[in-house]
């Protein structure tokens, strides 16, 4: 046989060997359904899928949101009763240590417990220091829910803030030279009440039988 026939036989026996779906660039085009649509999907979200996306994320922030609430509340909650409870204690102090240098104690008397501290005391006249001392009278009440500190009665319109948010203070003479001290204090925040209760035993080292 020629070697020009055995050429075209061979280029006859190529090309029936080649599929016949192969586009101009010898690429396999996509698969077809029967409904004439690709079988690969193309790219994207459905709508539906977009908003269960959305109404779940809505979910997480709203629960996100009211935990967020709540811990503010519980934390503003807590700085407001731990202030309420440091004022009872910095007025517990205050008492204490203008009470320890009494000399004579006026209110209240033994075996009559009352809401006002009247108390004299000593201290040396800047005018004369080497003189005799000056007594001076200073007093604790409770007006309203303030505690009040007058430094000297002989001009009763200074008075000074000792703490707030108190409900109720007691003032006892459990003998000649003791006082009891009973302070509560009462805070309200969110709806929920607390009440703080202090006490102290003060013993004047001037006061004497």
């Amino acid at each position: 046989m020629p070697r020009a026939g055995f050429r075209n036989v061979r280029n006859r026996h190529s090309e029936a060997a080649r599929p016949k779906n192969l586009d101009l660039q010898g690429e396999i085009p996509p698969l077809r359904s029967a409904q004439g649509r690709d079988d690969v999907r193309a790219g994207g979200f459905t709508l539906l899928e977009v908003l269960i996306v959305v109404i779940l994320l809505g979910i997480v922030g709203l629960s996100f949101g009211y935990l967020y609430t709540t811990a503010q509340r519980f934390m503003i909650q807590s700085l407001n009763f731990t202030g309420t409870q440091n004022e009872a204690s910095f007025a517990l102090e205050h008492i204490k240590r203008n009470l320890l240098v009494a000399t004579a104690i006026a209110q209240p008397t033994a075996g009559n417990p009352g809401t006002t501290l009247e108390f004299t005391y000593q201290l040396t006249d800047p005018a004369n220091p080497n003189g005799a001392p000056l007594n001076r009278t200073s007093r604790y009440q409770l007006t309203g829910s303030t505690v009040e500190f007058v430094p000297n009665t002989a001009n009763a319109g200074v008075i000074e803030l000792v703490a707030r948010n108190v409900s109720a203070i007691t003032f006892e003479r459990t003998n000649a030279t003791t006082v009891r001290v009973n302070v509560t204090a009462q805070q309200t925040s969110g709806g929920d009440t607390r009440n703080t209760r202090l006490e102290t035993t003060v013993t004047p080292r001037g006061v004497f039988q």
